[in-house]
């Protein structure tokens, strides 16, 4: 890999010095022809090599003030915060790649076109390959009876067909971490939302919410968003493709922009960052559930989220981390749920 970027670099230089070695020799025919056809005697003779050499100057600078922004547009990175973690991704251009051999390091999929860096530590389960219906339900999302509903909605929902008929590649960690609620589960945004409810109310009347009005609202809330009992967590990485073709019948333009919008607006969190470039649309969010119950215990967790949004001809793909800080192995298995998000490459 280093010998290719080596030899990249080395190209790329080449190249450029051909081209000034061109505008060079183009500049020095000018002034010899200049000097030729000007009568010695003429006012302008001795003004005319300067002039061309000026005129060489400024294309010189020029070439070299495009290439500067040229390197620093292909190579510009923002820096995505996930948790206390950062990633670097190039948002300038899509992570296109020639297709490597699939080995023990490299993960090839031909058929839905992408390429990224095989995790290695000894947890790691084989991709799961997932209808949409089934990664709902593995994440208990949904219930199986919900479905049907889901199913017949998604029509009128914009890139509703493209989204539900979607296809899911999961790579996950261990075994799955069951994430009972309680009557007492609830998260940051509703125990602000009661907080700032009982102060309004004991500035027009007088009176808070009580213990038990907060309780009913914080239950009605939780679970008036989630609609479940129970939820599966585990650290994954996940692949959404989804085809193009299925989108044509949408209410919008079938772009990114316009489907990372339909996307959030199916999500109840809140955004920690989000960054737009030409080619794809990043963004994070922290969620923070308290009072729920783990083999038996009561605790919180927070599960970090990492999304990435870009095309191709054919296919949209979202990319996903799904990581906690509180979970048994999330030290050792950071850098490999960032290898694979930053290697992660359309094929060619």
């Amino acid at each position: 890999m280093e010998k290719e970027k080596r030899a990249s670099i080395l190209s790329e230089i080449s190249d450029w010095l051909k081209l000034l070695g061109l505008v060079v020799l183009v500049g020095e025919a000018i002034i010899i022809l200049a000097m030729n056809l000007t009568p010695k005697d003429h006012p302008m003779s001795s003004w005319y090599p300067i002039f061309m050499l000026i005129f060489l100057i400024i294309i010189v600078v020029g070439i070299f003030i495009d290439r500067y922004h040229q390197r620093n547009s292909d190579t510009a990175k923002e820096e995505i915060k996930f948790g206390s973690k950062v990633i670097d991704i190039d948002t300038h251009k899509p992570p296109t790649a020639p297709a490597p051999e699939n080995t023990e390091l490299n993960f090839v999929d031909n058929k839905l076109g992408f390429s990224l860096k095989r995790p290695q530590l000894k947890h790691w389960k084989d991709p799961l390959y997932l209808s949409n219906k089934e990664y709902l339900l593995k994440l208990g999302a949904i219930q199986e009876e919900q479905w049907p509903t889901i199913e017949a909605n998604s029509s009128l929902m914009p890139f509703g067909n493209m989204l539900i008929q979607s296809e899911t590649v999961m790579f996950e960690y261990g075994e799955p971490l069951e994430i009972n609620f309680t009557d007492a589960s609830t998260t940051d945004m509703i125990e602000k939302y009661i907080i700032r409810l009982s102060e309004f109310q004991k500035a027009n009347d007088g009176n808070p919410l009580t213990e038990e009005e907060q309780q009913k609202l914080r239950y009605d809330l939780f679970y008036g968003q989630l609609q479940v009992q129970n939820m599966m967590f585990s650290n994954s990485f996940i692949i959404q493709v989804m085809d193009k073709k299925k989108s044509l019948d949408t209410l919008f333009e079938p772009n990114l922009p316009n489907l990372y919008n339909s996307i959030q607006k199916t999500l109840s969190e809140g955004l920690d960052q989000l960054v737009s470039g030409k080619d794809s649309i990043l963004w994070s969010s922290t969620n923070s559930i308290k009072n729920i119950a783990i083999n038996g215990e009561t605790q919180h967790i927070s599960i970090y989220r990492m999304n990435r949004l870009f095309e191709n001809e054919k296919h949209f793909y979202q990319l996903q981390i799904q990581w906690s800080p509180q979970s048994k192995a999330a030290i050792s298995i950071w850098e490999e749920l960032k290898e694979m998000f930053e290697t992660f490459k359309l094929i060619e």
